[in-house]
Formats: structure tokens, sequence, C-alpha cells
């Protein structure tokens, strides 16, 4: 009976191992596999690559949740090319107007600037006179009430 006993006992533990061996194959192939290429894609997405989703070894969830992932990765590309694109073309436009052109944030920090007359100093106290540097500051109140302003000034204005 001890025999007997050992044998049953022996072969419950073998087909114990034999389980926890199967489902951790299940596991890993249906689902940790799946999620690794997913985290592998999302890398790549923010590196501004592409990686392939489509295997035939996932789940059907996680095969359409992987066709959406890159249909929304394949969006996010094509917009951040045409902005890159819409970038440059800005960029020339202004590099191509004759007049001075400055950028400012609600706080007056210096955002961005071009042209001949702002380019002596980095803050609005260093670019401009006294004078117009507080209708600048006063202008800079109303942005809470509107989120953008188009300041207009001569050199000669008092």
């Amino acid at each position: 009976t001890q025999r007997h006993f050992a044998l049953v006992l022996g072969s419950f533990f073998i087909l114990l191992c034999l389980l926890i061996w199967l489902a951790r194959y299940r596991l890993n192939k249906t689902l940790l596999h799946p999620l690794t290429q997913f985290r592998q894609a999302i890398a790549a997405l923010a590196q501004g690559r592409t990686l392939d989703l489509t295997s035939h070894t996932m789940p059907q969830e996680l095969a359409v949740l992987g066709e959406h992932f890159e249909n929304m990765a394949k969006v996010r590309l094509q917009t951040e090319q045409q902005l890159t694109h819409k970038h440059t073309e800005l960029q020339t436009l202004l590099s191509a107007l004759p007049d001075s052109y400055l950028r400012i944030d609600a706080q007056g920090q210096v955002l961005a600037k071009h042209g001949v007359l702002v380019q002596q100093g980095n803050t609005l106290s260093e670019l401009f006179p006294h004078h117009i540097h507080k209708r600048i500051r006063v202008a800079l109140t109303l942005l809470k009430e509107q989120p953008h302003l188009l300041l207009e000034y001569t050199l000669g204005e008092n």
C-alpha cells in the first residue's frame, strides 16, 4: 500500500508539474507574448517608427486591438509629418517677412522672435523702449479675456 500511495503521489506531482508547465506555456503564448509585442510597438511609435502587430498567434481580441493600434499609429505618424511640414512652411514664410515678429507667452517670456528690430535682447525690457514695454505689459493682462493679441507700435511713439 505504501508503494501504491507513493506511485499515486508521484503521478499526482508529475501531472501537477505538467499542468503548471502547460498553463505557463499557454499564458506566454496567448497573453504575455502579444503584450510584449504591444510594448515593443509602443516603444517604436515613441521613436517615430511603426512595428507590425499582425500575428496569427494572437487571440482574436488582441489581434483586433493590434489592428486599432496600428491604425492609430499610422494616423499619429501622418499627422506628425504634416505638422512638421507645416512648421517648416511657416518658418519659411516668417523668415521671408520684412517686419519683425515676436511671440511671447502670457507672462511676457519671449518664445520666438524674427527680424532685425528684435535681435538685440532676450527680454521685453531689453527689446523695447520703456513706453512700448509698458504697453505690452498692459496688453498682456488682456490675454485673460482673449487667447491672442496683436499689438502694433512705432518706435517714434511716446
